[in-house]
Order: structure tokens, then C-alpha cells, then sequence
């Protein structure tokens, strides 16, 4: 195999082995933002400065969640990490 394809090959398992990663960690941060729907947590915060920190927190972590996705699958940079890196770089 030349030198060219077997950089290829290293370049597209690293992006592989990487995105795995990132989507264990986002997995922990959906994990995470679900276990805020618990109901009776809602309860006890009503009316309390810790509804409002409640209220910023799910908001980061559902803003976080959406903004690492769409990242992940539609940054054009040819640096970073995305499902259309590694297409670019299997064609």
C-alpha cells in the first residue's frame, strides 16, 4: 500500500476513533439534560431562584447538544471534525 493511502486510512480512524468519543460525551450531556425533566424536581424548584438556574442550565446543555451536532456533521472547515471531513477524505 503507498505511503499516500496508508496516511489516508491513519487520518479517517483517528477522525473515527475521535468521533466516537464525541458522541459518548454527548450521549452523557442528553443523559444529563433528560434527568432535569424529572417532575418532582420541577415541583420543588417552582417559584425559586433555583427555577431560574434551572431554566440557564437546560438551556446550555440543549444549545450545547444542538450547536456539537450540527458541528459535527456540517462543519466545512478542513481541520476539524466532521461527518463530511472523513466522506471528503474516503472519496
Amino acid at each position: 500500500m503507498d505511503k499516500y493511502l496508508e496516511r489516508k486510512l491513519e487520518i479517517i480512524s483517528t477522525y473515527g476513533t475521535r468521533m466516537v468519543d464525541l458522541y459518548f460525551h454527548l450521549g452523557l450531556r442528553l443523559e444529563t439534560l433528560c434527568s432535569f425533566s424529572n417532575e418532582s424536581l420541577i415541583a420543588s424548584l417552582n417559584n425559586s431562584n433555583g427555577a431560574h438556574v434551572y431554566n440557564s442550565l437546560t438551556t446550555v446543555l440543549s444549545t450545547d447538544i444542538v450547536r456539537e451536532l450540527c458541528a459535527l456533521v456540517l462543519d466545512k472547515a478542513h481541520e476539524t471534525l466532521s461527518v463530511r471531513n472523513v466522506w471528503r477524505l474516503a472519496q
